[in-house]
């Protein structure tokens, strides 16, 4: 009785000690919902600023609107990468990662170059911008 009695409470237990596998596919939608959600903000700014939005403006938008849904996601994104054992899911996480890295970056450079009113700046944070969205689709090629 007594052994039955352990093993119960080792299969009740067990479980809830092991690290969790994470759930790849949910990092990826989650990760492709904040990607859409930031990218529209980004691009709506981008209109307005053609449109005759002030440089202030359009930096107040990308540090308001587009970082913070953008840095909603790196939690989850570094929890999946502590955890994955697939070499491919781990593979596409990395580019995954790196991606939100560059973008974040470019966005934080683009504010600073937009306060300054510093067009070469901005020309070349607009570029790399780019570059970074054209890394990401060759990674996950």
């Amino acid at each position: 009785m007594i052994v039955f009695a352990a093993i119960f409470v080792i299969l009740a237990v067990f479980p809830s000690v092991l690290p969790k596998s994470p759930d790849f596919e949910g990092v990826v939608r989650e990760f492709s919902e904040v990607e859409s959600k930031a990218v529209n903000a980004y691009n709506s700014l981008v209109e307005a600023a053609s449109a005759g939005v002030t440089d202030e403006a359009f930096a107040k938008g990308i540090e308001d609107e587009v970082l913070p849904v953008w840095r909603h996601v790196q939690p989850r994104l570094d929890e999946a990468a502590t955890q994955l054992r697939n070499p491919q899911q781990t593979k596409v996480l990395k580019a995954l990662r790196q991606y939100w890295g560059d973008r974040a970056y470019g966005w934080t450079q683009m504010i600073l170059a937009l306060r300054a009113h510093n067009k070469p700046f901005l020309e070349w944070t607009t570029k790399a911008d780019a570059e970074a969205v054209k890394k990401f689709k060759d990674s996950i090629k």
